[in-house]
């Protein structure tokens, strides 16, 4: 499962973490959205829950 809150989901997306690469200036705010919101119920965790809009990648790139 993935737990927890999304913000830090968002961040290494966005700006990558130990092997994970930068996904900002490749990838839009829906398609990381998307990304994020399948990584997070494809676990078994609460879809109510996990649902990213692009509008926190947006607010989270500034």
């Amino acid at each position: 499962m993935v737990n927890g809150p999304q913000d830090p989901h968002i961040g290494i997306l966005l700006n990558g973490k130990g092997g994970m690469p930068s996904w900002k200036a490749t990838l839009s705010d829906t398609e990381i959205a998307a990304v994020i919101t399948y990584t997070r119920n494809a676990w078994g965790n609460k879809p109510e829950d996990n649902l990213v809009q692009p509008a926190e990648v947006l607010a989270a790139r500034k």
